[in-house]
């Protein structure tokens, strides 16, 4: 809210929301000893589950 104009604050949140998810793959996977280029792949299987999991979400709840 105070960072964003009034008309870009869900597409910033949608995009902090996504990168938090992302960075944590990351680090999940490089303090698990993986190289860099794998944690990047690892990271990107993360985010893709985690919208995979809420378009589900949105499509049983009948939103």
């Amino acid at each position: 809210m105070l960072l964003l104009p009034d008309s870009s604050e869900l597409e910033g949140a949608e995009f902090l929301l996504a990168a938090l998810i992302s960075l944590i793959g990351f680090a999940v996977a490089r303090n698990a000893g993986a190289s860099l280029s794998r944690a990047v792949v690892y990271s990107l299987c993360v985010l893709v589950g985690a919208v995979i999991i809420a378009a589900l979400k949105n499509l049983l709840a009948g939103h």
